[in-house]
């Protein structure tokens, strides 16, 4: 069996990916913390200061995403070790990161994706009209954009030979297929 680089190339994306995440953390509670303090006027500011419901998915997004980025962190370790607990820690951020995205889109829709809208519509000045569009519209995108990596995530480390490979290396006898004899006490 060839070796597979899949584990190598995943080890090092999701060093990267964590500390983009951890980055990406930082920002939001940054972000969070002074729309708190601003008295922006733009519609889509007050929509978000003004729901407690999508401070709170935002907030609790950014908990998990900071959990996530250094289990993520840990789990490409494990993989540039070719650990079978990196595999599987990898898959848990997969389905940790897809529940999320759902649970961003079920919330923002009706609370900010649509009120935003039918507010950018009416928007005289062109100015703050792309602004709210614009707010819109990278919103909305963030969630099949984020789905990205945790989709190829499942994909790759779900694949046979690394399954096989991980496998391996965690228990070097894992990959070896014993030919049956037909007696259980005698080695081929």
């Amino acid at each position: 069996m060839s070796k597979s680089s899949i584990p190598l190339v995943f080890g090092l994306l999701n060093l990267l990916w964590g500390a983009l995440g951890l980055l990406s953390a930082v920002t939001s509670v940054l972000w969070l913390f002074l729309m708190g303090m601003s008295g922006g006027t733009e519609y889509s500011t007050q929509l978000m200061r003004e729901s407690s419901v999508l401070t709170l998915v935002s907030g609790l997004g950014v908990a998990v995403g900071l959990v996530a980025s250094l289990v993520l962190i840990v789990a490409g370790v494990g993989l540039l070790k070719e650990r079978a607990w990196g595999r599987r820690w990898s898959i848990g951020v997969a389905w940790c990161d897809i529940s999320t995205a759902a649970i961003y889109a079920v919330s923002y829709l009706p609370l900010f994706w649509l009120p935003l809208a039918q507010h950018a519509g009416t928007i005289d000045d062109s100015n703050l009209r792309f602004s709210e569009w614009f707010s819109l519209i990278a919103s909305i995108l963030t969630v099949p954009i984020s789905l990205i990596y945790p989709v190829l995530t499942l994909y790759f480390l779900n694949r046979p030979n690394v399954l096989a490979l991980l496998d391996s290396s965690r228990d070097p006898g894992a990959g070896y297929v014993r030919q049956e004899t037909g007696n259980p006490y005698q080695s081929p």
